[in-house]
């Protein structure tokens, strides 16, 4: 087993005490060997201002013997959903509410990954009767922390389950535009990346791609919002979703101050037909949201803002671009899958844990048999 040094753990609980380990927070990131948008204090600020406070906070902090902060673990109680309506689960924070993160895991300064895990993961033990069991959502598999967080349970005796559900896709960029086109595989949609961009200017004169970036929050959003309930009805989009409005707004605003938001857009006869909103962080463009007129989605607006995002991806030089939820479209460009786990750790120490895994198992059979069964089975088991 590996030598501890020194070190002192925290632990917050309150909205002021995590404000004040912003600095910190940035630091830590800003050092990160695995970096994501999702474990930023700008994505997590904005989520926590637009969700509904029913959750109690559980940040773990780590500190040296010089109290400076070497992981900081954003673990709460209580996330909406989860299988006991989530009263006394244990789970990281942006991981549900209106938009929840992917690639979640604790950051920690290098050469402290893995045995921060180890002493997180130790420190919940002990704490166990504060919840019933541990749900480690939406964590890369192919990252470290799938590997730190499954050693760490190993270490501390817990059953676990994984669950595989969710993918996403994203490719590597390279040096110029040319060469992403050629990286494609299917000649015909080569084809289309060099011909699309003058078919659609020669229907339509008034055609330019428009860079928002120094546009406001609101005119942005005013735009996306109404391009999303045009596409898939006022009800069935993101911002029909509570908070959702107010969680994209302080993700322009903290996004926006520190250079990171990027948004594209089509416009024709001077009307937005087409958006996107990237996130670009430590060298890779996050594709975020995106909402298109459907009029205009015979002459692929949708596919051409897309391709100009990944231009101006290359030319600010970020080395990958992330489309996060893989859709077929997306795979004739996006070149690579992760698989995105929920860690869930467990055992009879845990209050309820038996309890709360038979749920578990009760409703995953239960969803795979349901479609198979007579209309009255069904019925009888939405009941249950």
């Amino acid at each position: 087993m590996q030598d501890i040094p020194p070190h002192k753990l925290e632990v917050i609980t309150t909205p002021q005490d995590l404000n004040a380990l912003r600095d910190d927070w940035r630091v830590l990131d800003e050092a990160a060997s695995q970096p994501t948008v999702f474990l930023t204090w700008e994505w997590m600020e904005a989520w926590l201002h637009a969700v509904e406070w029913k959750r109690r906070l559980h940040v773990v902090v780590l500190r040296d013997e010089q109290g400076a902060a070497v992981a900081i673990a954003p673990f709460m109680i209580g996330a909406q959903g989860q299988l006991d309506r989530g009263a006394r689960v244990l789970s990281f924070l942006g991981s549900d509410g209106p938009a929840g993160g992917t690639y979640l895991d604790l950051i920690a300064r290098p050469g402290w990954e893995g045995l921060a895990h180890l002493l997180v993961m130790k420190h919940l033990l002990e704490n166990r009767d504060l919840f019933t069991y541990i749900n480690l959502n939406r964590v890369a598999v192919d990252g470290p922390g799938f590997v730190h967080w499954s050693a760490a349970a190993l270490e501390c005796e817990l059953h676990a389950t994984v669950d595989l559900r969710r993918r996403t896709v994203w490719t590597p960029l390279p040096a110029t535009y040319a060469e992403f086109i050629a990286s494609v595989s299917n000649p015909r949609w080569r084809q289309r990346m060099r011909n699309f961009p003058a078919a659609l200017k020669k229907e339509f004169p008034t055609a330019r791609y428009v860079d928002r970036g120094q546009e406001s929050a609101e005119a942005v959003l005013d735009d996306l919002k109404r391009l999303q309930a045009m596409r898939f009805g006022e009800n069935n989009n993101y911002f029909g979703r509570p908070g959702f409005a107010g969680y994209m707004r302080r993700v322009c605003e903290n996004m926006g101050e520190r250079g990171r938001m990027r948004v594209h857009a089509i416009a024709i006869d001077d009307r937005i037909v087409t958006q996107r909103i990237g996130l670009a962080h430590r060298g890779t463009w996050i594709d975020f949201q995106v909402g298109s007129n459907p009029e205009f989605m015979k002459h692929n607006v949708a596919h051409l803002i897309l391709w100009h995002c990944v231009e101006r991806a290359i030319e600010l030089g970020l080395t990958r671009m992330d489309s996060l939820d893989e859709y077929d479209y997306k795979k004739r460009y996006f070149t690579h899958t992760r698989h995105v786990a929920d860690l869930r750790f467990f055992d009879e120490r845990f209050r309820s844990a038996g309890r709360q895994m038979l749920k578990t198992g009760y409703r995953a059979v239960r969803g795979t048999l349901r479609d198979g069964l007579p209309r009255p089975v069904r019925a009888w088991l939405r009941r249950k």
